[in-house]
């Protein structure tokens, strides 16, 4: 959801690859008359097991920062990101819900890097209402940068040279997301 217009898709696993499918792009749930159908075929496959329902916490609603820690050890480096994320973000790290992906050991140096997702528990919170007034009930809740760049990696299905730099460009109509770094 982002200025009352919503965008619904669905992403399927063939094989090795992920296929995208965009459902229905910037409506208005108010009043558009595909949206009821939508949400009751949502609820059914949800009911079923034949679909996860993730909703998505804006990339102006939340951070994204590639942090690295002076600790080879996973564990370790896994243990003071929190403390690394902290000083990072404009909001203390306990007033957010934080995710680390990627969590890797520095190739040529000792130290490991990952990549933390943060959103404010007020933004958080005010995105699962938004939600849950339209009757969606998410499984989970994914950053908008990083579910963008994880999808473009799984369409591509890891061709090409993943240390190349990449750069990924969103343009929706009231927002532009762009996403740079490497696989």
């Amino acid at each position: 959801m982002s200025g009352g217009r919503a965008t619904v898709a669905r992403a399927v696993r063939r094989r090795v690859r992920v296929i995208c499918e965009v459902l229905v792009r910037d409506i208005d749930p108010a009043t558009d008359a595909a949206w009821p159908p939508l949400v009751e075929r949502i609820a059914r496959e949800q009911e079923k097991g034949s679909a996860i329902l993730a909703g998505i916490v804006l990339a102006s609603d939340s951070f994204m920062r590639t942090l690295e820690v002076p600790f080879s050890s996973l564990a370790k480096a896994r243990a003071v990101l929190p403390s690394r994320l902290d000083v990072e973000l404009p909001v203390p790290v306990e007033r957010c819900a934080c995710a680390f992906v990627g969590l890797s050991r520095l190739s040529g140096r000792a130290g490991a890097r990952a990549v933390a997702v943060a959103a404010p528990d007020d933004r958080l919170d005010a995105t699962l209402k938004e939600l849950q007034a339209l009757q969606l009930d998410p499984e989970w809740m994914e950053q908008e940068a990083l579910l963008l760049w994880r999808m473009a990696g799984a369409e591509q299905g890891g061709n090409g040279d993943e240390a190349a730099p990449r750069v990924l460009l969103y343009l929706a109509s009231d927002r532009v997301v762009a996403v740079a770094g490497r696989e």
